[in-house]
């Protein structure tokens, strides 16, 4: 089993869990396995922005360093006794995600049997051209002691290259604090030869991605992570968001006016009811926040899958309204798939 870690493509590590007890358990039920994982690069340094790398094909390098992970175990994991062509891989939140991006290569069956996504799928991740959000980037080099006259330019890597560590975390501070959104660093679409040629949900109704079978599955109130609990979420705050985020559209045949009208539906969608809100099953408890808090965290987690796959679909309120995605219905509330 291929573990890749979460935290929001800025942080995490590949000490952070303990795999002991899952492969205990395995050997405890006769179906031993071998656990890996690996550290990918994070933040800017994983997922560049701007013009300068695009043109250095540079752009996903996290993505770069999962699959060659990938491609070690397919090399060597014989020698530890393991079975090349009985890899599962898995990953929680951005490394489910990550996970997920890496299957729309239909060759990844290559690679993997089968892969679990916790708290992931690869349309989980707001996903933009290399030019999108261009600021955050900039931001960073502006924070790098001796790179700072670089920015806003696309001569920036050389100078990032020559500075050491410290300089590195200096940029990273100044672009997290500037940065209009929660999680600035993310995947970015990089042309034909890239991972990610299309948007997902573009490769998804094309019908490509590798054909092998996985598990999706997300927590119960896992929306509430991303919304600051100290904003006054009207509608008009929360329809202002959601444009921001979308906004400009990646889709050359999207435009902003649309956007703002595919807000305002998703907005009726999900009325401003505090008892159908999350934390679910709390009823109108607003707990002393914003009423439209509870609204706008349903609305972070519920997401409709855009597949067209047979999926085991562990997703407690959502999974019966996927439509015409095969399914299977579970409750799965309060933990991801680790002892």
């Amino acid at each position: 089993m291929f573990w890749t870690y979460g935290g929001g493509f800025d942080e995490g590590s590949s000490t952070e869990f303990n795999a002991s007890a899952i492969v205990a358990q395995s050997v405890a039920r006769g179906t031993p396995i071998i656990y890996v994982n690996f550290n990918y690069r994070l933040g800017p340094l994983g997922f560049p922005r701007g013009q300068e790398a695009a043109d250095r094909k540079v752009l996903n390098l996290a993505l770069s360093d999962q699959i060659t992970a990938l491609a070690w175990v397919q090399e060597n994991i014989g020698a530890f006794g393991g079975d090349k062509s009985k890899v599962t891989v898995f990953g929680q939140s951005a490394g489910a995600i990550m996970t997920a991006v890496q299957l729309l290569n239909p060759n990844f069956s290559n690679f993997a049997r089968a892969a679990i996504f916790e708290s992931g799928s690869a349309p989980s991740a707001l996903i933009f051209d290399a030019q999108h959000r261009r600021v955050d980037w900039d931001n960073f080099v502006a924070g790098v002691p001796g790179c700072e006259n670089l920015s806003s330019t696309d001569n920036t890597f050389e100078c990032l290259r020559s500075v050491n560590t410290t300089a590195i975390f200096d940029g990273l501070v100044i672009a997290q604090n500037e940065s209009p959104s929660i999680l600035p660093w993310s995947l970015t679409i990089d042309g034909l030869d890239g991972f990610l040629p299309e948007l997902p949900s573009v490769l998804f109704g094309k019908g490509i991605f590798a054909k092998i079978p996985f598990i999706s599955g997300t927590n119960l109130d896992e929306g509430t992570l991303f919304t600051p609990p100290t904003g006054n979420y009207t509608t008009e705050l929360i329809e202002d968001i959601i444009v921001a985020n979308f906004s400009p559209p990646t889709a050359a045949s999207v435009s902003e006016s649309q956007v703002k009208t595919a807000a305002a539906e998703l907005l009726r969608l999900y009325p401003d009811i505090p008892a159908l809100g999350s934390p679910f099953n709390t009823g109108n408890d607003t707990f002393g926040l914003s009423p439209g808090y509870k609204r706008y965290n349903r609305l972070f987690l519920l997401h409709t899958l855009p597949l067209t796959v047979p999926t085991y679909c562990p997703l407690h309120y959502r999974a019966a309204a996927i439509g015409e995605v095969p399914h299977l219905d579970s409750y799965f509330q309060k933990s991801i798939l680790w002892p």
